[in-house]
């Protein structure tokens, strides 16, 4: 508990982090703070052997919209880490951003082994997803 309390200040602290730096207080380039918690990340999971592959394009992302796109990446992150390769030989995951016009895409996708029917089953109970639809 303490260590996810802890990743989500981390990522909250790289937009901060980066804003300081920056001669412009009212964006971002959001791929150097993808690059950051990737490595937080991976220093937290030093044991694992997962390969993380970053396709992030350089896109400078407004103030209001980097610190919860850097934490829900946080979480999405963390998840593949701790829960998606039970079993996988070659486990990697590869992470995407980019805009298309007005509209920003985040996509964190893993090789995993993904949820059993009953996890989904336990899940679709508490929440909604594409397939209740």
């Amino acid at each position: 508990m303490l260590f996810e309390f802890q990743n989500r200040i981390l990522a909250m602290s790289e937009v901060h982090n980066y804003l300081y730096k920056s001669d412009n207080y009212h964006s971002i380039e959001f791929s150097n703070v993808i690059e950051k918690i990737i490595e937080n990340l991976k220093n937290k999971h030093k044991d694992s052997k997962i390969t993380i592959l970053n396709y992030s394009e350089k896109i400078n992302l407004p103030i209001e919209k980097a610190i919860p796109c850097a934490m829900i990446f946080n979480e999405l992150l963390n998840n593949s880490l701790t829960h998606a390769f039970k079993e996988s030989k070659d486990p990697n995951i590869e992470i995407h951003f980019s805009k298309n016009f007005s509209l920003y895409k985040l996509a964190v996708k893993d090789n995993g082994t993904g949820m059993t029917k009953l996890e989904k089953f336990e899940h679709n109970r508490f929440y909604f997803n594409s397939d209740t639809f």
